[in-house]
């Protein structure tokens, strides 16, 4: 997405809430955009331990092949899920879980 259409899309949104009615503000909402992430591990690494990292290093995460991954929006856990392949051997993730309470962490 480019900054125009980054632009224009918050500007339509504000329009939509400015006109007043809540199904008109609710449907603005959905031109928000959101940061999805999805986590597969993680670790804790030292300076040092990083500067050292070249192409070809191996770091190992806290999670096993096969262990379900997290599903983060806007900074909050949301999902989990397994990841899969999709289309031309791009890789996807199939929900597993919906979380209601957000794990602390």
């Amino acid at each position: 997405m480019t900054i125009e259409q980054e632009t224009f899309e918050n500007t339509e949104a504000e329009n939509e809430i400015e006109s007043g009615s809540e199904a008109e503000s609710i449907e603005a909402t959905r031109l928000v955009n959101m940061n999805v992430q999805i986590v597969i591990g993680r670790t804790k690494m030292g300076v040092q331990q990083i500067l050292k990292l070249a192409r070809g290093a191996v770091i190992e995460l806290d999670r096993e092949i096969g262990d379900p991954v997290d599903v983060i929006v806007n900074d909050r856990p949301v999902a989990r899920g397994q990841l899969v392949e999709v289309e031309g051997g791009r890789i996807g993730i199939t929900l597993t879980e919906m979380l209601r309470e957000h794990p602390k962490g």
